[in-house]
């Protein structure tokens, strides 16, 4: 009873200290003390629109309500309902100011490159740096329910993430370590992000980084290093897993339509290398699906992104590669009026593949070489001297918008020395043809479906076959 007693006082008595002491202190030079440490502390210009608020339980902490933090040109880069500072009891007691942590409730971050060039990030990277140079300790952020949105005005890329829950520490040493999770397009994001020395990099330095992003569409990892000398660069060890590459082509893009891209499970590794406005990937290695392939790829960047790309691949199936073509089919009414869109509009191709063996159905070519050219939102592709039906064939298809909002497509194809036994497989499964032929095809018209196009055709067909028969008639 008595030892029941004892803590009972002990109880009430700290209770007591808790109500009393936040009323005696000077909480409002504190809250202006705490706000000042943390604008030198970050780097950054920290406002609140209501007096700081001090509670000591469990641990010494204030809380600003509704708060503005700017870089020190005066640029708003997060607005939150409120920022909770964790403080070092010890520090206190000894009269000074240490910020142990700092939590922010549904923050709102806005990162922007404006058409100068100027990055809003900046000054934040610069008090990181100057953190480490002067062996201060950054305390550890955390952000609850906030958002972040990226607006690159020059590139013309914005990205807007919800739901973000994030955790940021940097140590004494420089290493700066953020994981946390988000919501981009519908999809929840798992990321970390290390990186070893991030003063490294505004004093034009290499550190190491590595990059991890766990989703359903896909998981990405990047282990290398960076160096920001004469703008970011990246180079190292990258690899994409995908279960279906169709849902990962929607979320990438935005779309909703899956018979746009091709099936099947991606799978990509190689080596990149990021330099300012240019993304390499050399050594490619990439299977989707029944396809495997290797080469190279480089993304250049700009008011219209250009693609370009060589592979060299053991088996190609085409089937899946055509599925953007699916709306456009003939059907059992009739050709298609399914009104053409324009090709990838938005960033132009060059991509070249060759093949020991490419299939399209149960016909099989070998030694294909495939030429893909989009611009301007004009398409054209090329197959020259491909194997096929026991003889060669090439092929050319141009598809462009024409004036009248529909499309202007030419094609053309030439066959020689063919065997009309594997045509006719193909062309009339009940009955036999013996020989071989030649084919040559020029076609060309306009129309905004396929069945507005095949009422607009033009051309000639010639078709020559010799030492032939017809059986079954």
């Amino acid at each position: 009873m008595k030892r029941f007693l004892i803590v009972a006082i002990l109880i009430a008595f700290v209770l007591a200290a808790l109500a009393v002491v936040p009323r005696v202190l000077p909480v409002a030079s504190m809250g202006a003390a705490v706000e000042r440490e943390l604008s030198e502390t970050l780097g950054l210009d920290i406002t609140s629109a209501a007096p700081a608020e001090l509670t000591l339980f469990p641990t010494p902490a204030f809380r600003l309500a509704t708060v503005s933090v700017s870089t020190k040109a005066g640029a708003e880069i997060i607005t939150s309902d409120s920022l909770s500072l964790r403080l070092d009891p010890l520090a206190l007691l000894a009269g000074s100011i240490t910020i142990k942590a700092i939590t922010m409730q549904s923050p709102n971050i806005a990162l922007r490159i404006s058409p100068d060039g100027r990055r809003s990030w900046d000054s934040v990277a610069a008090a990181f740096a100057e953190a480490r140079q002067s062996d201060a300790t950054m305390p550890k952020l955390r952000l609850i329910g906030g958002r972040l949105t990226y607006r690159d005005e020059i590139g013309g890329r914005h990205i807007d993430l919800s739901g973000l829950d994030a955790r940021l520490a940097l140590s004494n040493g420089g290493r700066l370590r953020v994981e946390g999770q988000a919501v981009w397009r519908r999809e929840a994001i798992e990321a970390l992000l290390d990186i070893t020395d991030i003063a490294a990099l505004k004093a034009g330095g290499t550190t190491a980084v590595d990059l991890r992003l766990d989703s359903l569409p896909a998981a990405l990892r990047f282990s290398g290093k960076l160096d920001a000398l004469s703008g970011l660069h990246a180079e190292g060890a990258l690899a994409v897993d995908a279960a279906a590459a169709d849902r990962l082509g929607l979320w990438l893009t935005g779309g909703w339509d899956r018979t746009h891209w091709p099936q099947g499970a991606l799978r990509l590794r190689a080596d990149l290398r990021r330099l300012p406005g240019t993304l390499n990937l050399n050594d490619v290695s990439l299977s989707l699906g029944g396809t495997r392939a290797t080469g190279a790829i480089v993304f250049k960047g700009g008011a219209r992104p250009l693609v370009q790309g060589t592979f060299a691949a053991s088996l190609l199936e085409i089937g899946p590669l055509l599925r953007p073509l699916a709306p456009y089919a003939n059907t059992a009414n009739g050709w298609s009026t399914a009104n053409f869109a324009t090709p990838v509009s938005f960033m132009d191709t060059e991509l070249r593949v060759s093949a020991d063996r490419m299939t399209l159905g149960a016909t099989t070519f070998e030694n294909a070489a495939l030429l893909l050219d989009i611009h301007g939102g004009g398409l054209s592709l090329r197959a020259q001297d491909v194997t096929g039906f026991d003889g060669t064939l090439s092929a050319a298809l141009r598809a462009a918008p024409d004036q009248n909002g529909g499309m202007a497509i030419k094609a053309s194809l030439t066959g020689r020395n063919l065997a009309l036994s594997r045509m006719s497989e193909i062309i009339t499964p009940s009955r036999r043809i013996d020989g071989r032929g030649d084919l040559s095809l020029e076609l060309e018209g306009t129309g905004v479906s396929p069945d507005d196009l095949a009422s607009h055709l033009n051309g000639t067909i010639t078709f020559t076959a010799r030492d032939g028969a017809i059986h079954g008639i």
